[in-house]
C-alpha cells in the first residue's frame, strides 16, 4: 500500500505541476513566468527521480529467485528495508517538494503574487496531509520537516511573516483534522475486517454443515432402503401373530417417514445449490392439478375431505354460501366426480412454464398434503385456476383448516426455522415441504404467496390460501383437452 501511495503521490504532483505551467504563462509576466516554469520543471525532475529509484529497487528485488532469497536471508531483509526506506522517503518527498516549491515562490516573487501563491501553498499542504493520513509516522515526519522549511524561510525574510503564519496555521489545522480522519478510517477498516472474518467463518461453517448433511443423507439412504425392503417382505408373509404384524407395520411407516425426510433434504440441497437441472416447458395446470388430486385421494378419503378443482367464477359462487357445505348439496356441473374428487371442465389447458413431475409431486401435492393435514374431517379443499395480469396464470389452493399462527407464517418458507407441527388428527410433518415448494417455484420463474387466518384468532372464519403464480405459455387451446379420467371406484 505504501509503495502504491508513493507512486501515486509523485504522479499526481507531476500532473498538477504540468497543468499549472500554461496558467503560469498566461498570468505572469514573461520574466516571472520563466522563473516559475523553471522551478516547476526542477520539481518535476525530483519527482521523476523518486519514481525511477523505486522502480529500479523493486525490479532488483523482483529479479531475485526464491532459492536465492532462501540462501541470502540477511541481504534480502536488508534490501526489503532499503525498499521500505526508499518508498517512505519518496512518499514524503513528493508533497514536500510541491509545498517547498510554493514557499520558494513566496520568497522570490513580488508582493502582488504572494497572496495567490500562499493560497496555493495552503491547498498543497491540505492535499499532502490527505495523501499521508493513513501513515501516521510518515505524516508526522512530513509535518516536522515542513515546519523546518517554514522556519528557515521565516529566518531568511521577516517580510513574509504574515504569509508564513497563515501557512503554519493551515498546516497545523490539517494535521489535527487528519488525526480524526485516521481514527475513523481505521475504525471502519477494523469493523469491515471483523465482518469479513465473521462472514468467512460463517460461510465455512455452513459449507461444513452442508457437507455433513450430504454425507449423512447418502450414508443413511442405503441401509434404510435395505430395512424398508426387508419390512415389505416380512409384511407379505402370512403371520398369525397380530402383534408382530402391527409392529412390522409401525416399523414400515416409521422407515418410510425417515426415507421421505431424507428425500426432501436431498431435494432441497440439490435445488438450492443448482445441482438439479430442470427441463422446463409447457405444462397443463389443469392436468397437473387433477393428477395431484388423484395422488392425494387416499389421504383425503381417510378424513372425508373433498378436493375440488374449479374455475374462478364457480369459486366465487361457492364463497357466497359456505366453503364447508357438502359438495353433493351444491348444484354444480362436474365434468368428473368420484368422491372425494370433484373436477369442473375448463375452456383450455392453462399451459404454464414448469416441469411436470416436480410441479405435481413437489409443489401441488405438498400444499395439498398440508391442507389435508390441517383441515377438519368433512371439510372441503378448493383448487382454483384463473388468468391473472402480466401474462400470468394463478393456482389458488384454499382450505378452511386451523390456519397458520402468525409466528410461523413469517418463517414458513425458511428451511433454517422449525415450522413443523401436528395436524388435526395428530399427523406429523418434516417442516421441509414449504421451503421445497418455494425453491421449485423460483426454478419455474414463478412465485408463491400465502395468507392465513389462525383458528386461535378467528374461531369462525379461519383457513389458509396459497397462491401460485406461473408464467403463462398459452391463453387458448383449440384442442380443448380435458384432464385425464379419474380411476373408477373399485
Amino acid at each position: 500500500n505504501r509503495e502504491i501511495f508513493a507512486r501515486n503521490a509523485n504522479l499526481i504532483c507531476i500532473i498538477i505541476l504540468l497543468l499549472l505551467i500554461p496558467i503560469d504563462l498566461i498570468n505572469f509576466p514573461a520574466e516571472v513566468a520563466e522563473q516559475v516554469v523553471l522551478g516547476r520543471m526542477r520539481a518535476i525532475g525530483i519527482l521523476l527521480l523518486n519514481i525511477l529509484s523505486m522502480q529500479i529497487l523493486r525490479r532488483y528485488l523482483g529479479s531475485e529467485s526464491n532459492e536465492e532469497r532462501a540462501y541470502r536471508v540477511r541481504p534480502h531483509l536488508k534490501n526489503q528495508s532499503l525498499l521500505h526506506f526508499t518508498t517512505a522517503t519518496s512518499l514524503i518527498l513528493a508533497p514536500l517538494v510541491l509545498c517547498s516549491l510554493f514557499i520558494y515562490f513566496i520568497h522570490t516573487m513580488s508582493d502582488i503574487y504572494r497572496v495567490d501563491v500562499s493560497i496555493a501553498a495552503i491547498t498543497a499542504s491540505l492535499g499532502s496531509h490527505f495523501f499521508l493520513y493513513r501513515f501516521f509516522n510518515l505524516q508526522l515526519f512530513f509535518t516536522i520537516i515542513f515546519y523546518m522549511v517554514l522556519a528557515v524561510t521565516y529566518l531568511l525574510d521577516h517580510q513574509l511573516k504574515e504569509h508564513l503564519t497563515n501557512i503554519v496555521i493551515a498546516h497545523s489545522s490539517f494535521f489535527i483534522l487528519t488525526q480524526f480522519l485516521r481514527k475513523s478510517f481505521y475504525r471502519s477498516v477494523r469493523h469491515e475486517y471483523i465482518i469479513t472474518e465473521q462472514s468467512r467463518e460463517l460461510a465455512k461453517a455452513l459449507r461444513d454443515k452442508e457437507n455433513l448433511v450430504r454425507i449423512l443423507v447418502h450414508d443413511l439412504s442405503n441401509p434404510l432402503a435395505v430395512i424398508i425392503g426387508n419390512l415389505q417382505l416380512l409384511s407379505r408373509r402370512q403371520n398369525t401373530d397380530d402383534k408382530l404384524q402391527k409392529k412390522i407395520q409401525a416399523l414400515k411407516v416409521s422407515s418410510e417417514a425417515i426415507n421421505s425426510i431424507l428425500s426432501q433434504v436431498r431435494d432441497i440441497e440439490a435445488v438450492s445449490t443448482g445441482k438439479k437441472q430442470l427441463n422446463l416447458g409447457p405444462v397443463s395446470l389443469v392436468d397437473s392439478c387433477s393428477e395431484a388430486m388423484v395422488g392425494m385421494e387416499d389421504r383425503a378419503s381417510l378424513k372425508s375431505i373433498s378436493l375440488c378443482l374449479v374455475e374462478q367464477t364457480t369459486f366465487e359462487t361457492i364463497k357466497q354460501h359456505d366453503l364447508n357445505q357438502p359438495i353433493n348439496q351444491l348444484k354444480l356441473a362436474w365434468s368428473q366426480q368420484k368422491p372425494p374428487l370433484f373436477l369442473q371442465s375448463f375452456d383450455h389447458r392453462f399451459e404454464v412454464l414448469a416441469e411436470k413431475n416436480h410441479l405435481i409431486y413437489q409443489v401441488i401435492s405438498n400444499i395439498l398434503s398440508n391442507a389435508i393435514k390441517f383441515s377438519e374431517p368433512g371439510s372441503n379443499i378448493f383448487l382454483v385456476i384463473r388468468e391473472a395480469e402480466n401474462n400470468l396464470y394463478e393456482l389458488e389452493i384454499v382450505d378452511t383448516g386451523i390456519g397458520i399462527p402468525d409466528n410461523l407464517l413469517s418463517k414458513l418458507f425458511d428451511r433454517s426455522q422449525p415450522t413443523s407441527r401436528t395436524g388435526t388428527q395428530g399427523e406429523h410433518g418434516t417442516g421441509f415441504g414449504m421451503p421445497l415448494v418455494k425453491a421449485y417455484m423460483e426454478k419455474f420463474d414463478g412465485n408463491i404467496e400465502v395468507a392465513s387466518r389462525s383458528i386461535d384468532l378467528y374461531p369462525i372464519e379461519h383457513g389458509t390460501s396459497f397462491i401460485l403464480r406461473f408464467k403463462a405459455l398459452s391463453h387458448t387451446n383449440s384442442s380443448h383437452t380435458l384432464p385425464a379420467p379419474l380411476p373408477k371406484a373399485s
